[in-house]
């Protein structure tokens, strides 16, 4: 789903739909509920690489290790796992 779909959903247009998004405050309330309600029907979820691209920051770090057999990079997958696991 994208905010075109979104849009034309709530009847409102792309603009409103980012502005709920980003949670502005200039977007009365029961065109709120429409949009979410929206989202809701058509289970939209944010496409988190497209919000990195279009805010110029993705919160990623990049690590360069000697070998694959780094105990840092080990602690980091295992940390990540951890972090994955727990969110299921």
């Amino acid at each position: 789903m994208n905010l075109e779909q979104v849009a034309r959903r709530a009847k409102v247009s792309t603009a409103t739909v980012s502005r709920v998004l980003n949670n502005a405050s200039v977007v009365k309330t029961s065109t709120r509920s429409r949009v979410m309600k929206a989202i809701e029907e058509l289970t939209v979820s944010p496409n988190l690489h497209a919000r990195s691209l279009a805010g110029g920051k993705s919160k990623t770090i990049g690590v360069i290790v000697p070998t694959s057999e780094s105990v840092l990079l080990r602690y980091l997958q295992n940390h990540r796992a951890r972090r994955h696991a727990a969110r299921l």
